[in-house]
């Protein structure tokens, strides 16, 4: 399959939504070995230096849509011409040709009549539309701009960006609802948190962004044990029985010793066998290439802010970091209330478990994985915070794996087999 990718871009502008929706679709098509150009206005017309300036999008844009000074709603006939001459010449190469706003910004009525004459002539190729304004009623009377505007091109699917206003979409251009998709705007969190390419390799390697509760653990593996580890992967086995969807990250520093590599494996065995926790979800950042001693902070603090718990069952601490991190990066934090210094810093409300520590003792009754599945269980109702549940569906929503998968790559196939059964 081949995809063109249709703009009216005289830059790359991220800051404006659009380009950034269609510079994702871009990265979809990149990721999934999808053949792929993104059309962009004129070499007359654009900004060389913001269009350029993505490396691995460079080879695939073409500056050739052509350019004019728009009014609204007005058909300037000879840009419609020059559209529909550039649009013949490409369409045989495409298998889908997906626009974006050309048909129904009222600026854009000239690419839209363009795409019409075109289509009419190609019913091989499929049109797909995206829509990213707000659909309006449909008028009484169609005239002019607005005919264009407000009823369907031929060989076309459209694409709106929510499924409440899907059927008021379809009504407004006076086409069955099967023919007007749904696909969010994807969200790749690595770029949004500005990520240095390793650590956005490490989160989608992972699936960092496909969790119901996730936490960031840093501690230097030499002293695990008394940062309470073994617990805190027991409490995450016990919520993943619970039903939850977990990650634990442990960014074990000083792992490069053959007895630290020893006790990952350990805790790593105790996590599958004891806990039914996957590889998926259970991560040690020191099996990663290079990263065995040490990870930099400002991963670090990248990871930290796709997690949403910090369960902190240290045994000791002076004025923990770790802490200061993870509370400054929004997490639902679980104290240590066997280690009463740390009162001094967490906020009255926070929940606290008598984990143990240097100074206090605890006897786990009946067992220490039965204590750790009540801990687990006596939590749940605190963990279904809204602030908690939106971060970890935003995520899972709107990331560019669950998009391409559940969206864009459907309405590609869709237009595909449709062009398939006309020809």
């Amino acid at each position: 399959m081949k995809v063109a990718i249709l703009t009216t871009f005289a830059d790359l502008d991220m800051s404006y939504s659009l380009c950034g929706v269609a510079v994702e679709q871009a990265a979809m098509c990149l990721e999934n070995g999808v053949d792929f150009s993104m059309f962009v206005l004129e070499e007359k017309a654009c900004n060389h230096k913001s269009i350029d300036a993505h490396d691995w999008l460079k080879p695939h844009i073409r500056k050739e849509v052509p350019s004019a000074k728009l009014e609204e709603d007005v058909i300037d006939d000879d840009l419609v011409k020059r559209t529909s001459a550039f649009l013949e010449e490409i369409v045989k190469d495409y298998d889908v040709l997906i626009t974006h706003d050309w048909m129904f910004i009222t600026w854009n009525v000239s690419y839209n009549a363009a795409v019409r004459e075109v289509a009419e002539q190609h019913p091989e190729v499929t049109w797909v539309h995206w829509v990213h304004s707000a659909p309006s009623e449909r008028p009484s009377r169609l005239l002019g701009p607005a005919e264009l505007r407000y009823t369907a091109s031929p060989y076309s699917l459209y694409v709106y960006l929510n499924e409440e206003d899907r059927l008021r979409y379809a009504e407004s251009i006076g086409i069955d609802i099967g023919r007007v998709m749904v696909c969010y705007n994807p969200s790749d969190v690595a770029n949004f948190l500005g990520c240095d390419q390793k650590t956005a390799e490490f989160i989608r390697k992972h699936r960092l962004w496909d969790h119901d509760l996730m936490q960031v653990y840093p501690l230097s593996m030499p002293r695990a044990t008394s940062k309470g580890l073994e617990k805190v992967v027991g409490i995450f086995g016990a919520w993943k029985q619970l039903g939850y969807r977990v990650k634990l990250v442990v960014v074990n520093a000083h792992s490069n010793a053959q007895r630290e590599k020893s006790s990952v494996q350990a805790y790593r065995d105790m996590g599958y066998h004891d806990w039914g926790l996957s590889q998926s979800d259970l991560v040690f950042t020191s099996l990663e290439n290079g990263w065995d001693y040490s990870v930099p902070h400002s991963t670090v603090k990248k990871l930290l802010h796709l997690s949403n718990v910090f369960v902190f069952p240290t045994h000791s601490e002076a004025c923990s970091r770790v802490l200061q991190e993870a509370s400054l990066a929004g997490c639902f934090v679980i104290g240590n209330s066997s280690f009463k210094p740390m009162k001094e810093f967490l906020h009255p409300s926070v929940p606290s478990h008598a984990f143990c520590s240097a100074r206090e003792t605890v006897n786990y009754s009946p067992s220490f994985n039965q204590w750790i599945r009540e801990v687990a269980r006596a939590t749940t109702p605190l963990l279904q915070h809204p602030m908690i549940r939106q971060k970890s569906q935003a995520m899972r929503m709107f990331s560019r794996e669950t998009v391409w998968r559940e969206q864009f790559l459907p309405i590609l196939e869709k237009a595909r087999q449709m062009a398939t059964v006309r020809t």
